[in-house]
Protein backbone atom coordinates (compact mmCIF):
# COMPACT_ATOMS: atom_id res chain seq x y z
CA UNK A 1 0.00 0.00 0.00
CA UNK A 2 2.94 2.30 0.36
CA UNK A 3 4.63 2.03 -3.33
CA UNK A 4 5.39 5.09 -4.38
CA UNK A 5 3.44 6.87 -7.37
CA UNK A 6 0.08 6.63 -8.13
CA UNK A 7 0.14 3.01 -9.49
CA UNK A 8 -3.31 1.19 -8.69
CA UNK A 9 -4.98 4.37 -7.84
CA UNK A 10 -6.40 5.92 -11.12
CA UNK A 11 -9.20 7.40 -9.07
CA UNK A 12 -6.49 9.35 -6.98
CA UNK A 13 -4.79 10.11 -10.33
CA UNK A 14 -8.17 11.40 -11.46
CA UNK A 15 -8.76 13.50 -8.64
CA UNK A 16 -5.70 15.45 -8.95
CA UNK A 17 -5.92 15.68 -12.59
CA UNK A 18 -9.27 17.29 -11.85
CA UNK A 19 -8.16 19.99 -8.91
CA UNK A 20 -5.20 21.62 -11.16
CA UNK A 21 -6.90 21.62 -14.16
CA UNK A 22 -10.05 23.59 -12.35
CA UNK A 23 -7.85 25.76 -10.67
CA UNK A 24 -5.68 26.69 -13.88
CA UNK A 25 -8.84 27.25 -15.73
CA UNK A 26 -10.40 29.26 -12.94
CA UNK A 27 -7.21 31.54 -12.23
CA UNK A 28 -6.60 31.86 -16.09
CA UNK A 29 -10.44 32.89 -16.98
CA UNK A 30 -10.42 34.94 -13.68
CA UNK A 31 -13.80 33.13 -12.72
CA UNK A 32 -12.86 32.37 -9.05
CA UNK A 33 -15.67 34.54 -7.82
CA UNK A 34 -17.88 32.24 -9.44
CA UNK A 35 -17.88 29.16 -7.46
CA UNK A 36 -17.69 30.27 -3.69
CA UNK A 37 -20.99 29.75 -1.48
CA UNK A 38 -22.32 32.96 -0.16
CA UNK A 39 -25.70 32.38 1.27
CA UNK A 40 -26.91 35.90 2.40
CA UNK A 41 -30.21 37.48 1.66
CA UNK A 42 -28.44 39.64 -1.18
CA UNK A 43 -27.08 36.18 -2.75
CA UNK A 44 -30.54 34.48 -2.92
CA UNK A 45 -32.95 37.29 -3.32
CA UNK A 46 -30.27 37.70 -6.73
CA UNK A 47 -31.09 34.26 -8.18
CA UNK A 48 -27.37 33.07 -7.52
CA UNK A 49 -27.75 29.90 -6.56
CA UNK A 50 -25.89 27.18 -8.81
CA UNK A 51 -23.08 27.81 -6.42
CA UNK A 52 -24.92 25.37 -4.02
CA UNK A 53 -24.07 22.56 -6.82
CA UNK A 54 -20.48 23.98 -8.13
CA UNK A 55 -18.53 25.51 -4.91
CA UNK A 56 -17.36 21.89 -3.88
CA UNK A 57 -15.36 21.10 -6.97
CA UNK A 58 -12.65 24.20 -7.46
CA UNK A 59 -10.40 25.13 -5.42
CA UNK A 60 -9.84 28.98 -6.49
CA UNK A 61 -6.69 29.51 -4.82
CA UNK A 62 -3.81 27.94 -5.91
CA UNK A 63 -2.00 27.37 -2.81
CA UNK A 64 -5.31 25.67 -1.76
CA UNK A 65 -4.92 23.24 -4.64
CA UNK A 66 -1.33 22.62 -4.17
CA UNK A 67 -2.26 21.47 -0.84
CA UNK A 68 -4.86 19.18 -1.72
CA UNK A 69 -2.98 17.45 -4.49
CA UNK A 70 -0.20 16.48 -2.03
CA UNK A 71 -2.80 15.51 0.81
CA UNK A 72 -4.58 13.17 -2.33
CA UNK A 73 -1.00 11.98 -2.95
CA UNK A 74 -0.81 10.80 0.54
CA UNK A 75 -4.15 9.49 0.40
CA UNK A 76 -3.87 7.11 -2.17
CA UNK A 77 -3.29 4.26 0.14
CA UNK A 78 -7.17 4.28 1.18
CA UNK A 79 -7.92 3.86 -3.01
CA UNK A 80 -5.14 0.42 -2.55
CA UNK A 81 -6.33 -0.73 0.75
CA UNK A 82 -10.27 -0.72 -0.43
CA UNK A 83 -10.02 -0.48 -3.93
CA UNK A 84 -11.10 2.17 -6.84
CA UNK A 85 -14.92 1.04 -6.90
CA UNK A 86 -15.50 1.61 -3.37
CA UNK A 87 -12.82 4.49 -3.02
CA UNK A 88 -14.94 6.42 -6.02
CA UNK A 89 -18.36 5.61 -4.22
CA UNK A 90 -17.35 7.16 -0.80
CA UNK A 91 -16.25 10.19 -3.07
CA UNK A 92 -19.56 10.63 -4.74
CA UNK A 93 -21.80 9.87 -1.44
CA UNK A 94 -19.21 12.70 0.27
CA UNK A 95 -20.19 14.71 -2.57
CA UNK A 96 -23.93 14.39 -2.32
CA UNK A 97 -24.03 14.74 1.48
CA UNK A 98 -21.44 18.28 1.23
CA UNK A 99 -24.00 19.76 -1.05
CA UNK A 100 -27.39 18.95 0.60
CA UNK A 101 -26.03 19.44 4.33
CA UNK A 102 -23.41 21.96 4.53
CA UNK A 103 -25.01 25.16 3.43
CA UNK A 104 -27.94 24.41 5.67
CA UNK A 105 -25.06 24.03 8.29
CA UNK A 106 -23.76 27.30 7.39
CA UNK A 107 -27.17 29.14 7.52
CA UNK A 108 -27.28 27.68 11.55
CA UNK A 109 -24.02 28.96 12.26
CA UNK A 110 -24.90 32.26 11.03
CA UNK A 111 -27.68 32.44 14.01
CA UNK A 112 -25.11 30.86 16.18
CA UNK A 113 -22.48 33.81 15.03
CA UNK A 114 -24.40 36.57 14.37
CA UNK A 115 -24.07 36.41 10.99
CA UNK A 116 -19.97 36.22 11.14
CA UNK A 117 -19.80 33.45 8.47
CA UNK A 118 -21.45 33.79 5.62
CA UNK A 119 -19.77 31.90 2.84
CA UNK A 120 -17.92 28.76 2.19
CA UNK A 121 -14.34 28.50 0.12
CA UNK A 122 -14.50 26.89 -3.14
CA UNK A 123 -13.13 22.94 -3.38
CA UNK A 124 -13.65 19.92 -2.66
CA UNK A 125 -12.01 20.23 0.92
CA UNK A 126 -15.06 18.21 2.68
CA UNK A 127 -14.34 15.27 0.40
CA UNK A 128 -10.71 14.94 1.51
CA UNK A 129 -10.94 14.97 5.22
CA UNK A 130 -13.88 12.47 4.86
CA UNK A 131 -10.84 10.43 3.20
CA UNK A 132 -8.40 11.75 5.48
CA UNK A 133 -10.53 9.94 8.90
CA UNK A 134 -10.59 6.56 6.67
CA UNK A 135 -6.82 7.11 6.68
CA UNK A 136 -6.89 7.72 10.03
CA UNK A 137 -8.74 5.04 11.26
CA UNK A 138 -7.74 2.40 8.63
CA UNK A 139 -3.88 2.66 7.88
CA UNK A 140 -1.55 1.83 10.50
CA UNK A 141 1.93 3.61 10.69
CA UNK A 142 4.60 1.79 9.62
CA UNK A 143 7.36 3.87 11.74
CA UNK A 144 8.19 6.15 14.58
CA UNK A 145 10.64 8.72 14.84
CA UNK A 146 11.50 10.77 17.60
CA UNK A 147 12.63 14.56 17.85
CA UNK A 148 14.61 15.91 21.09
CA UNK A 149 13.73 18.71 22.74
CA UNK A 150 14.56 21.33 25.19
CA UNK A 151 16.62 19.39 28.62
CA UNK A 152 14.29 20.41 31.85
CA UNK A 153 15.71 21.06 35.40
CA UNK A 154 15.86 17.70 36.15
CA UNK A 155 18.35 17.19 33.15
CA UNK A 156 15.78 14.84 31.27
CA UNK A 157 14.91 15.44 27.63
CA UNK A 158 11.42 15.99 26.33
CA UNK A 159 10.86 13.88 23.11
CA UNK A 160 8.16 14.61 20.47
CA UNK A 161 7.47 11.38 19.01
CA UNK A 162 6.37 11.58 15.27
CA UNK A 163 5.13 8.44 12.69
CA UNK A 164 5.24 8.56 8.96
CA UNK A 165 1.64 9.90 9.42
CA UNK A 166 2.35 12.91 10.36
CA UNK A 167 3.39 15.04 7.55
CA UNK A 168 -0.50 13.96 5.95
CA UNK A 169 -1.93 15.54 8.93
CA UNK A 170 0.19 18.35 8.73
CA UNK A 171 -0.32 19.08 5.64
CA UNK A 172 -4.64 18.52 6.22
CA UNK A 173 -4.05 21.17 8.81
CA UNK A 174 -2.17 23.96 6.69
CA UNK A 175 -5.57 23.09 3.98
CA UNK A 176 -7.62 23.80 7.22
CA UNK A 177 -6.28 26.82 8.20
CA UNK A 178 -5.41 28.12 4.93
CA UNK A 179 -8.15 30.84 5.13
CA UNK A 180 -9.05 30.63 8.35
CA UNK A 181 -11.99 30.46 9.99
CA UNK A 182 -13.79 29.91 6.89
CA UNK A 183 -11.99 26.37 5.72
CA UNK A 184 -12.46 25.23 9.21
CA UNK A 185 -16.19 24.47 9.23
CA UNK A 186 -15.68 21.73 5.89
CA UNK A 187 -12.68 20.16 7.51
CA UNK A 188 -14.96 19.47 10.42
CA UNK A 189 -18.07 18.76 7.82
CA UNK A 190 -15.45 16.00 5.92
CA UNK A 191 -14.05 14.77 9.09
CA UNK A 192 -17.64 14.28 10.72
CA UNK A 193 -19.22 12.54 7.26
CA UNK A 194 -16.37 10.36 7.21
CA UNK A 195 -16.54 9.15 11.23
CA UNK A 196 -20.14 8.34 10.32
CA UNK A 197 -19.92 6.84 7.30
CA UNK A 198 -17.12 4.54 9.38
CA UNK A 199 -19.25 3.53 12.27
CA UNK A 200 -21.69 2.70 9.70
CA UNK A 201 -20.77 -0.58 7.93
CA UNK A 202 -24.00 -1.91 7.96
CA UNK A 203 -26.19 0.77 6.35
CA UNK A 204 -27.76 0.53 2.72
CA UNK A 205 -25.42 4.35 1.76
CA UNK A 206 -22.06 2.84 2.68
CA UNK A 207 -23.22 -0.51 1.43
CA UNK A 208 -24.10 1.47 -2.15
CA UNK A 209 -21.51 1.49 -4.90
CA UNK A 210 -20.59 2.47 -8.79
CA UNK A 211 -22.78 1.36 -10.89
CA UNK A 212 -20.81 -2.07 -12.76
CA UNK A 213 -21.38 -1.03 -16.23
CA UNK A 214 -19.70 2.40 -15.88
CA UNK A 215 -17.17 1.92 -13.72
CA UNK A 216 -16.07 -1.39 -15.68
CA UNK A 217 -15.98 0.43 -18.61
CA UNK A 218 -13.46 3.20 -17.12
CA UNK A 219 -11.22 0.72 -15.29
CA UNK A 220 -11.18 -1.35 -18.67
CA UNK A 221 -10.27 1.86 -20.52
CA UNK A 222 -7.57 2.38 -17.92
CA UNK A 223 -6.31 -0.63 -17.82
CA UNK A 224 -6.04 -1.05 -21.01
CA UNK A 225 -3.99 1.93 -21.45
CA UNK A 226 -1.86 0.59 -18.59
CA UNK A 227 -1.40 -2.77 -20.78
CA UNK A 228 -0.38 -0.85 -23.77
CA UNK A 229 1.84 1.45 -22.17
CA UNK A 230 3.84 -1.58 -20.48
CA UNK A 231 3.73 -3.63 -23.78
CA UNK A 232 5.68 -0.40 -25.47
CA UNK A 233 7.90 -0.56 -21.94
CA UNK A 234 8.81 -4.35 -22.39
CA UNK A 235 9.24 -3.26 -26.76
CA UNK A 236 11.20 -0.43 -26.08
CA UNK A 237 13.88 -2.73 -23.66
CA UNK A 238 13.58 -5.84 -26.39
CA UNK A 239 14.42 -3.14 -29.37
CA UNK A 240 17.66 -1.89 -26.77
CA UNK A 241 18.71 -5.53 -25.92
CA UNK A 242 18.73 -6.61 -29.92
CA UNK A 243 20.80 -3.63 -30.62
CA UNK A 244 23.84 -4.03 -27.74
CA UNK A 245 23.81 -7.68 -29.41
CA UNK A 246 24.18 -6.51 -32.36
CA UNK A 247 27.06 -4.15 -31.31
CA UNK A 248 28.52 -6.49 -29.34
CA UNK A 249 28.98 -8.74 -32.63
CA UNK A 250 30.39 -6.13 -34.48
CA UNK A 251 32.93 -5.46 -32.27
CA UNK A 252 33.74 -9.00 -32.34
Amino acid sequence: MHSSGLRDAWVSRLFLYAIFIGCILATATDSQFLFYLSITPRSLTSGRLWPLLTWPTVFSQPVEALFASALIYHLRVVERLWGSRKFASVLLIAWACTIVFLPAALIALQYVTASALTYLPSGPAPLLYALLYQYHAAVPSTYTYYMIGSRDQAGSNDRFTFTDKTLTYIIAAQLALSRFPYCLLPAFYGWTIGAIYRANNTSAITRWRVPAWGYGKMAADIGNQRHTGNENIVLGSSSREERASEVLRRRR
